[in-house]
């Protein structure tokens, strides 16, 4: 009688081949803040009221509640300086900002305008890993444990990767596989973990995913942690398990001042 050997879905299969290897990918704010029109509003309550309208570049996300700070610099008719500034809440984009530039009594309407916009963006990053046991290593000594990720090489991209592997039973119809992994960065801040679990026996596989939220680094600088979650994956054959097959997605979120400026003439 010839021996069955399970079928492996492609993707899977492939996802084999770069067992216990881990990936990382960074990205950043391009362009970060685009100003699409200054306008005059005239002169209002004895001082003057220019409009701002401006929006962060694509790839480039405000963090919630984060404040970015609208200056405006007038030349006037006559020569003389002033600025205004005011903190705008992102809020979505595009946004409109209103600033108010102090004036004298007898000063003069403006001719010529700086805008500059400072604050703080964020950018989405990804790190994938694969690692695979066999049910007697994930069994055993407490599971299969693997090396430690490596920071990359560009200092502002995300680094995960499984680092152990363990079968804590099965109870209530699911297979119950404990997944730790770590996740380190120079600059990204890791955020969750997305856990895919393929729990492979004689008569084929079973898979189930799940998503964790990480603990707070404790690293000195930068990020460096440390998660794990317990997968329940659904039984669908009382064959005896031969091996589990773990992959993580991992998601990170990256800081960076952001600026941008315009001049020119009202």
């Amino acid at each position: 009688m010839p021996l069955y050997v399970p079928r492996i879905p492609l993707l899977l299969a492939i996802t084999l081949s770069t067992l216990a290897a881990d990936t990382a990918s960074g990205q950043t704010c391009k362009p970060p803040v685009a100003i699409s029109d200054v306008r005059y509003l005239g002169k209002v309550d004895g001082n003057d009221r220019v409009k701002v309208s401006w929006s962060l570049g694509t790839g480039c996300l405000g963090s919630p509640g984060s404040v970015f700070q609208v200056a405006v610099k007038v030349t006037r008719r006559l020569g003389r300086m002033d600025e205004g500034s005011i903190g705008q809440a992102v809020s979505g984009s595009p946004m409109e900002t209103t600033v108010t530039i102090p004036r004298g009594p007898l000063e003069t309407d403006p001719r010529e305008y700086t805008v500059s916009i400072t604050g703080s963006g964020a950018a989405n990053t990804s790190a994938s890993a694969v690692a695979e046991a066999l049910i007697s290593e994930a069994t055993s000594g407490g599971g299969k444990t693997f090396s430690e990720p490596a920071l990359p090489s560009n200092p502002c991209a995300l680094s995960a990767g499984i680092v152990k592997l363990a079968y804590k039973g099965r109870a209530a119809g699911k297979d119950k596989v404990e997944v730790t992994w770590r996740a380190k960065s120079a600059c990204v801040k890791p955020i969750e973990g997305r856990v895919t679990v393929h729990v492979i026996s004689s008569a084929g596989q079973s898979s189930h995913t799940a998503t964790f939220p990480h603990p707070a680094s404790t690293a000195a600088s930068g990020f460096d942690v440390t998660a794990s979650g317990v997968v329940e994956v659904p039984v669908t054959s009382t064959d005896s398990i031969l091996r589990l097959v773990a992959s993580l997605s991992e998601t990170g979120r990256s800081s960076q001042a952001v600026s941008g400026g315009k001049s020119g003439s009202f």
